[in-house]
């Protein structure tokens, strides 16, 4: 597993929340969220653009879906890759988020089902 970055969507731009979903991100070594400025402060949205190995991307994901199933005033969270694939983070499974980190191990699954 490679170094892999992603982009996470909070559906706020509520100090509590966003920093609930970054102490995630900064609990977990190898994974480093960095908040990206506001663009228009109307859009009621935080984005959050996520790097690091994608074996600790996969375990923060893995711990803010966890933790956000128990949250049951938690805005939205959404998860995207650079090919353009997209998860809401609460309801993902574990297959969906490894997918999303991991683009080829998607492709490599296609290839021996088709083989």
């Amino acid at each position: 597993m490679g170094q892999v970055t992603i982009e996470v969507r909070i559906d706020t731009q509520e100090p509590d929340a966003v920093c609930a979903v970054e102490a995630v991100f900064d609990a977990v070594p190898g994974a480093t969220a960095k908040r990206w400025p506001n663009v228009r402060t109307a859009d009621p949205v935080t984005v959050l653009a996520v790097v690091g190995n994608a074996a600790a991307v996969l375990q923060a994901l893995l711990a803010l879906r966890d933790a956000w199933r128990s949250r049951s005033s938690a805005p939205g969270v959404r998860a995207a890759n650079a090919d353009g694939s997209t998860v809401a983070v609460a309801v993902a499974t574990d297959e969906e988020l490894q997918r999303l980190v991991e683009p080829e191990a998607r492709d490599e699954g296609e290839e021996e089902e088709s083989a």
